[in-house]
């Protein structure tokens, strides 16, 4: 009988003990995002360069940019290479609102346009607009998984890497994982995936951060050549493809 009993009560206790480390874990996770949202609070401005990728289902699309933020919200974006057409030499610019100003590369980059932020010329493959794929965008779909979904922090040497899953995918926009890599050191991201099912439809390599250099407005015009801010003893990303 004592047996009987004991064989019934170890998959409860089993049961809590998972209970208590996701718990534990979602705790660790909450702790995290808040010591990134607080480093992320510090930093004025930030130039990278990002290797992207992403797919539809049928299109596949790689691009290397060089992305630069100031606070507010204002982001320009340099395409220094890509796999579609008029691809390298891009460069959009968002001030705010709803537009994008900017021209296509190669024989198209006299040609100055203003399109909506979600305009087929201003988005990834996948619909993404400028404001969608930033650290300030990204850090927000994490925290709302401690909300709506849960998320399993782990660690690497050098990395806090986090794994959140939605209650709802359909909810989520059909992403049913998103898994973000942050220095231990800088809590700076580093690398972001997303998921469809276990289908990786999404991924971003940050890397060569300058953090609040100081750029001027003037670098949120598409006409301005960022090289022209070292005159100013500016640090600026390097224009040249790695």
């Amino acid at each position: 009988m004592k047996r009987l009993f004991l064989k019934r009560l170890v998959p409860i206790f089993l049961f809590f003990l998972v209970v208590a480390e996701t718990l534990a874990n979602q705790e660790s996770t909450g702790l995290l995002f808040e010591k990134i949202k607080k480093n992320y609070e510090t930093i004025v401005d930030y130039q990278c360069r990002i290797d992207t990728f992403c797919t539809d289902g049928k299109r596949i699309e790689k691009r290397l940019l060089n992305f630069y933020f100031k606070k507010p919200r204002m982001i320009r974006i340099d395409l220094l290479k890509g796999n579609q057409l008029f691809d390298a030499g891009s460069v959009g610019v968002f001030q705010g609102g709803d537009t994008i100003t900017g021209h296509k590369g190669g024989m198209l980059s006299s040609i100055l346009m203003t399109v909506h932020k979600k305009s087929p010329f201003a988005t990834t493959l996948r619909g993404e607009a400028f404001d969608e794929i930033d650290m300030e965008a990204v850090l927000s779909y994490l925290l709302d998984y401690l909300k709506n979904g849960a998320c399993l922090l782990m660690e690497e040497e050098t990395s806090y890497i986090v794994s959140c899953v939605p209650n709802d995918e359909k909810q989520n926009n059909g992403i049913s994982k998103d898994i973000a890599w942050f220095d231990k050191d800088t809590l700076i991201i580093t690398r972001f995936q997303r998921y469809e099912g276990t289908t990786l439809v999404q991924e971003a390599k940050w890397r060569d951060y300058i953090i609040n250099a100081g750029i001027p407005d003037k670098l949120f015009d598409p006409l301005f050549d960022p090289e022209q801010l070292q005159k100013d003893n500016i640090p600026v990303l390097n224009q040249e493809v790695q």
